[in-house]
């Protein structure tokens, strides 16, 4: 399957466009996998899928991501600290366990002004607040994202917050518009 870059109006940049470098974010990482696993939960011709790898790992000959010698696929750091937004992509569509996750969130420093903000999440539905103000109530899609298009960031900081209503659900993080000054 061919993927198609993740549009550049989406506002999540730097992931825009496909690269040939070693340039290895973790939003493409998710937007790969939200697109297999796309094309594959339903597939009645398939008897299975295995998903490579659960963690990053060493491996000589490999220079992605600006850490030469590790393979950087896996969805939870080598080191075992960080569980990677496709790690909560996954729980999502794998537990019944009650879960949100707002992805993207290492992307701190933001680029652009409007942006789209993703929640992975197996409640009925999600709320989202940006610095307070509310975006309104979301349900999951069917691969369990809540989407919220040309969300506008301010200057500087700005914290965002998912919830689920009627239970004790919140995951926050914070972002940073930087103003370009050229």
């Amino acid at each position: 399957m061919a993927l198609e870059p993740i549009p550049p109006t989406s506002g999540r940049a730097p992931v825009n466009r496909i690269r040939a470098d070693s340039f290895h974010p973790e939003e493409w990482q998710a937007y790969v996998h939200e697109q297999d696993w796309a094309q594959i939960k339903n597939n009645p011709e398939l008897w299975g899928s295995f998903l490579w790898c659960m963690f990053d790992f060493a491996s000589d000959h490999r220079d992605e991501g600006g850490h030469p010698g590790l393979n950087d696929k896996g969805m939870v750091t080598s080191d075992r600290a960080i569980r990677k937004d496709v790690y909560f992509f996954y729980q999502a569509n794998w537990t019944d366990t009650p879960m949100l996750h707002i992805a993207d969130r290492r992307l701190i420093d933001r680029k652009n002004a409007v942006t789209e903000i993703k929640v992975y999440s197996n409640c009925p539905s999600i709320d989202l607040k940006v610095n307070g103000k509310s975006l309104g109530t979301v349900a999951p899609d069917d691969l369990h994202i809540c989407r919220w298009k040309d969300v506008q960031l301010q200057p500087g900081a700005n914290t965002v917050e998912a919830t689920a209503p009627g239970t004790s659900l919140t995951d926050t993080c914070d972002w940073t518009y930087v103003v370009d000054q050229h």
